[in-house]
């Protein structure tokens, strides 16, 4: 009897142990984050021209946490990497494709806690319009005279 309830005492000791460190490992980790893009002036967006800076904010807690930053283009490849960044900050990035990019956060271990997206829209060429509207007019005169 007395060496069960040795054994269970050992057992009982080597769970807090392990549940301790445990949860030293994860207490360096972000546990909820905000995550948004504004542009150049400061202003909350997101859509943005090609080649215009985007700038992702990201707001974490608890706030001696880290957290690690991907951004991908809209084919999936990683264009922005950063590990072990503070619980607040900006990153900039500048888009060189037309399409929806991806923002992901996530603390030490491999889960999001932040998830966030921008899209990028294609220039229209101004001339392009123009010829358009200035077709369409032409056949708009065109019918009236027939």
């Amino acid at each position: 009897m007395k060496r069960k309830a040795y054994l269970l005492g050992i057992l009982l000791v080597l769970a807090s142990s392990i549940t301790s460190i445990t949860w030293m490992l994860w207490a360096g980790t972000a546990t909820s984050c905000s995550v948004w893009t504004e542009d150049a002036l400061g202003d909350h967006k997101i859509q943005f021209s090609l080649n215009e800076q985007v700038y992702i904010k990201w707001l974490a807690s608890p706030a001696s946490a880290t957290v690690d930053i991907t951004v991908k283009a809209p084919d999936g490849t990683p264009i922005l990497e950063d590990k072990n960044q503070p619980t607040s900050g900006v990153e900039i990035v500048t888009p060189a494709y037309a399409g929806i990019y991806t923002i992901m956060i996530t603390g030490a271990t491999p889960l999001f806690i932040a998830v966030g997206t921008f899209n990028v829209i294609p220039e229209v060429p101004i001339l392009g319009t123009l010829l358009t509207f200035g077709t369409m007019l032409g056949a708009l005169f065109l019918k009236k005279r027939t």
